[in-house]
């Protein structure tokens, strides 16, 4: 066992069937636990991974790391502009950009949304 934290929660936190560790405790997926109790058709096993990966995704905080290649033959010291152009327009950055710059450089949540605009209509879907 060794003394390093991360080391052994690396080597003692169980793993899915999928792969991913199983940080809750729980041994089982929604979708092992769907399949232990009775047969699961292939559009409800479908359903339940789905809500598997949505447990996942709303539990993370994730982060996106846009790499832009300097050139197509990836050699150093050659900088292509319309390259790096293309893949920033194909990516969204330069759309970002704009927007950010015209104002509307933060994402609101969806609860002060609703407080603040409120008064025209909108409603919570609870």
């Amino acid at each position: 066992v060794s003394r390093n934290p991360l080391v052994h929660k690396i080597f003692t936190t169980p793993v899915t069937r999928v792969g991913s560790f199983n940080l809750k405790g729980d041994s089982l997926t929604r979708t092992e636990k769907a399949a232990d109790h009775h047969k699961v058709s292939v559009s409800g096993n479908f359903k339940n991974s789905l809500l598997d990966l949505m447990d996942k995704m709303l539990a993370a905080t994730p982060h996106f790391i846009r790499c832009v290649k300097p050139n197509k033959e990836k050699a150093p010291d050659a900088f292509d502009d319309r390259h790096v152009l293309m893949q920033l327009r194909y990516t969204g950055v330069l759309e970002t950009t704009r927007n950010r710059r015209d104002g509307f450089a933060i994402r609101m949540n969806f609860m002060d949304f609703l407080h603040r605009y409120g008064t025209l209509g909108l409603t919570s879907i609870e």
